[in-house]
């Protein structure tokens, strides 16, 4: 433990590094996590719940709207059914304005009406039967709550935009590009990767520090971003070869830069061990499937016994997992002691 440890944030790592070299009592182990916020108080509980049960409301309500809609459409009138929606959505608008968009309240009211305006949309599409494609329902929706989403400091409508721009995207490239799928899921992959980056390079400028709270949205889009690039490598892995099978040749060379990128940009410019984490989970799939292949192409293929080719792949499994956890819990210490 380096000596200037007092000065250092305490971290739950660095409290149980100290707790374990003895410098932390143990009569004081539990005490210094609730100094230093590890374990929620009463009342971040009673925050907590309330948040939830604010935030529960508000979807139920939402739910409602739609339900009330799908359930009494014949026997709205057009004027009321344009008088109900419209009249939720200024409500919801107005009364985020009223309690404050920094507030709780505020942001689930703004959110609230940010979800309104795609009601808003489709009671449109389906009063006047427009017959124009859906992707302009998503489109325009989108580009609607844009200015909520930039003044609202909240990351939930952040991810609500940020989705409705991918579902956008693939309908127009369904519907009016009528495209190739390769490239639509390396546009989709490089949006979402492209987006956490940018955030989290905008994270170090001091007007954004809203930013810096709530990382899990982020990993939120990392998570099936990562899986989508791991089944796009397997499905090259498994098809190549195969004559029936349409593979895009450039797969393997935008999931290296990929792994390349994310790589290099959360060990230098960003720590974030959680995303390399799933990076390496990644690359062990893909590693292990590639492996898999080749071996049993080239060794197995002939053998009627499959258990020493799974017990192969079963010790490369090991040896592969056990290396880089060891490399992350590496990089763990290493951190931890700057």
């Amino acid at each position: 433990m380096a000596g200037d440890w007092q000065k250092s944030r305490a971290t739950p790592q660095r409290l149980w590094r100290l707790h374990k070299e003895r410098i932390l009592p143990p009569q004081a182990w539990e005490r210094s996590q609730e100094i230093a916020g590890h374990i929620p108080t009463t009342s971040e509980w009673m925050r907590f719940v309330y948040r939830l049960l604010m935030a529960s409301g508000t979807i139920f309500l939402i739910a409602g709207i739609f339900f009330f809609f799908a359930f009494n459409w014949e026997d709205l009138p057009r004027l009321g059914r344009f008088a109900i929606i419209e009249g939720a959505v200024i409500i919801a608008t107005v009364l985020a304005f009223i309690l404050n968009i920094d507030t709780w309240g505020g942001r689930i009211a703004l959110g609230a009406a940010a979800m309104l305006i795609g009601v808003t949309f489709a009671v449109v599409g389906q009063a006047y039967q427009t017959g124009a494609d859906s992707y302009r329902l998503f489109m325009m929706w989108a580009i609607v709550i844009t200015g909520w989403v930039l003044i609202s400091r909240w990351n939930i409508l952040w991810l609500i935009w940020l989705v409705l721009i991918n579902i956008t995207i693939s309908l127009y490239w369904s519907q009016i590009v009528r495209g190739d799928a390769s490239t639509l899921n390396f546009i989709l992959i490089g949006l979402n990767v492209g987006f956490v980056l940018l955030w989290d390079g905008l994270i170090k400028l001091d007007k954004f520090d809203f930013m810096q709270r709530g990382r899990w949205f982020l990993y939120l889009l990392m998570i099936p971003t990562l899986i989508h690039a791991t089944y796009l490598m397997l499905d090259y892995i498994f098809g190549f070869g195969n004559s029936y099978v349409s593979l895009e040749g450039s797969t393997p060379f935008v999931y290296i830069g990929l792994m390349v990128i994310l790589g290099a940009f959360y060990t230098t410019l960003r720590r974030d061990l959680f995303i390399l984490t799933l990076a390496c989970v990644s690359i062990l799939v893909v590693l292990i499937a590639g492996i898999g292949r080749i071996l049993y192409e080239s060794m197995f293929a002939n053998v009627g016994d499959p258990f020493l080719y799974f017990l192969f792949m079963g010790i490369i499994t090991v040896g592969l997992t056990g290396g880089l956890a060891f490399g992350l819990r590496q990089l763990q210490k290493q951190w931890g002691e700057m």
